[in-house]
């Protein structure tokens, strides 16, 4: 059956374990309806983040209601920092790893105080 909603969901597992023992797990799940018809927006790009506070682009967008930002440095690289306004959260993304937001009003911006990161970001509209 169609839906009949513009939804944005979200499935995946997150694994913890300790050498000899069995793994801890807990289920990402879950979907949202969204108000707006505009498509998502996905971008990897090409210049690399620097130390200086970033506002991410979000394209098209004029409002998102889930950011998933993924730092495509290798392990041992550098850190991404999320903020806003300039101000950080102390959020931050270790190399290789993924985080979800769900901003309201302003977007996040990003930045690398340790040297620069690739990262990807997949924004979803309201």
């Amino acid at each position: 059956m169609p839906n009949e909603h513009n939804r944005v969901g979200m499935a995946g597992m997150v694994y913890h374990q300790n050498p000899g023992q069995n793994a801890t797990s807990f289920p990402l799940r879950g979907s949202m309806k969204l108000a707006s018809e505009e498509e998502a927006f996905v971008r990897s790009p090409p210049k690399p983040l620097g130390a200086s506070w970033e506002p991410l682009n979000l394209g098209w967008l004029s409002a998102c209601s889930m950011l998933c930002v993924r730092n495509l440095e290798k392990p041992g690289g550098p850190v991404i920092e999320i903020g806003r306004d300039g101000m950080g959260w102390g959020l931050q993304i270790p190399p290789g790893m993924t985080t979800v937001l769900y901003p309201r009003g302003i977007p996040p911006a990003l930045r690398c105080p340790d040297g620069e990161a690739h990262y990807s970001l997949f924004a979803a509209p309201e």
